[in-house]
């Protein structure tokens, strides 16, 4: 099986295309957006205490 030898050249190429391919996906997709739960909006959706929410044993 031959060798295959990466130069620090290709290496600087291949980033230079992964930042151009991580900018096009931004921009066509935005960034991601967070959306976090409050402890009661959880309770809620599990139909649980909040005790049980908070117990460190489950």
């Amino acid at each position: 099986m031959p060798a295959n030898v990466v130069t620090t050249e290709d290496l600087y190429f291949f980033k230079d295309e992964l930042l151009e391919e991580i900018r096009r996906l931004l921009e066509t997709h935005g960034s991601p957006q967070r959306k976090w739960l409050r402890s009661q909006d959880v309770q809620d959706l599990l139909c649980i205490s909040a005790g049980i929410l908070y117990s460190s044993e489950n």
